[in-house]
């Protein structure tokens, strides 16, 4: 009925005269603008139809949103405006922030959807007009590092739950929250993919000429302007759902720029450059940490937990160096690779990391995982030693953040096991 009379007869429900105003001057501008470059009444029309029936949409969307997901269970012909009411406007908390005001609860809540379906038509939007940029931004990503960044987010939510005794399992919303700060920290890691490319072109164009600036499949400021979309995406998702999601992403940031670009450039240095992205990596796990800890209390993470992982993320980082060796030293980039050779940075780093494995049940008191420690570290140390630049290969370097990823998750999953019992 109110899809037919437009809106209503009634400016208190629903949206007022003035919107409705320019509903119907945008919906016979479109309608008119399909007339005239089609030169069609019917394209005219069926074009204004479909913006008002979307526009009709957008406005009445929390009630779509409460038939999907309330229909199923209740039944669709049962729900009524107060279970609209009841869903969107009633004072919730979502994840670790408490949204009291209902005008306030309704907006966060729509602000989530909504960053997910723009997230999603984006990249539907993209791939179907411009699908060679996508098809080269997505072979750029660095899929384990984005696995790497994601998992970070998820191992600091899992120990708000096992420290500082966070609700289980989450609603709807808090779902939504936490896939939107997934897409947070991915735009955070893509953005400084862009620094690091802008910046290591030298180094690039020797060891890595797939990338696309040395490819030249994307023009150097359009990446520019696609890093800075992905800035914005991440710090204005990241403010959405937390506060500090979105200061912690902005630190992020700052120091990825600290490591890539000039004056600092600081991943010339060895040790510092790792410390530096170890400490970038650590705010993603604190950030995961505040999202589900009541009222954003980090207080309850413990301080030689987070040493651990500092010292952990420092020792496993140059495993990405080896496959720029030749590129760095031309680019006096002083990674541990290039300093010692191959062969004496590999059984460095394999054997930092292999003591990070066992030191690990040192720092969650669980001495009975040292078996299980020394199984996945001894593995992550073959791996390593393995390895060599043969492309094609299962052990070439550039699939060494893959193999080491894998070690540590299976490792980390019994170390999860073992905590929640």
């Amino acid at each position: 009925k109110r899809f037919l009379t437009f809106f209503g007869d009634r400016p208190d429900l629903g949206i007022t005269y003035g919107v409705r105003l320019e509903v119907a001057i945008m919906t016979l501008s479109l309608g008119l603008l399909a007339f005239l470059r089609r030169r069609s009444a019917i394209q005219g029309f069926l074009a204004g139809l479909s913006a008002y029936t979307l526009f009709f949409i957008l406005g009445t969307f929390p009630s779509w949103l409460t038939l999907a997901f309330s229909g199923f269970s209740e039944g669709f012909l049962a729900i009524r405006d107060t279970d609209v009411a009841a869903l969107f406007l009633s004072p919730q908390q979502i994840l670790s922030v408490q949204h009291s005001d209902p005008l306030s609860a309704l907006n966060i809540k729509m602000s989530l959807i909504y960053a997910l379906l723009v997230t999603l038509a984006s990249f539907i939007s993209l791939w179907r007009f411009f699908p060679a940029i996508v098809l080269a931004l997505l072979k750029n990503a660095r899929l384990p590092q984005l696995a790497y960044h994601g998992g970070l987010l998820s191992v600091g939510a899992s120990l708000a739950v096992i420290f500082a005794d966070a609700p289980f399992p989450p609603g709807i919303f808090d779902i939504a929250a936490y896939l939107v700060a997934l897409v947070a920290v991915g735009c955070a890691w893509l953005a400084s993919v862009v620094v690091n490319d802008c910046f290591d072109q030298t180094t690039d164009r020797l060891t890595n000429p797939n990338r696309p600036l040395p490819a030249k499949a994307i023009p150097q400021s359009l990446y520019k302007a696609i890093g800075w979309t992905f800035f914005g995406f991440s710090i204005l998702f990241g403010l959405i759902v937390h506060p500090m999601l979105g200061l912690l992403l902005l630190a992020y940031q700052a120091l990825a720029w600290l490591y890539s670009a000039p004056p600092m450039r600081l991943k010339r240095f060895p040790v510092i450059a790792t410390g530096i992205a170890g400490i970038a990596g650590l705010l993603i796990l604190i950030a995961g940490f505040l999202l589900l800890s009541p009222q954003g209390d980090i207080s309850r993470l413990p301080l030689p937990l987070l040493l651990f992982f500092l010292i952990a993320y420092t020792a496993c980082l140059p495993l990405k160096d080896f496959k720029d060796i030749a590129g760095d030293r031309a680019d006096n980039v002083f990674t541990i690779p290039v300093l010692f050779g191959e062969e004496k940075a590999k059984l460095l780093i394999g054997s930092a990391i292999f003591l990070s494995f066992v030191a690990s049940t040192t720092v969650v008191k669980m001495p009975q995982l040292f078996f299980w420690a020394a199984v996945f570290g001894g593995g992550a140390f073959w791996t390593i030693l393995s390895s060599r630049a043969q492309a094609g290969s299962k052990h070439d370097y550039r699939l060494l953040p893959a193999w080491i990823l894998i070690w540590v998750i299976l490792y980390g999953s019994i170390v999860a096991a073992s905590l929640i019992e």
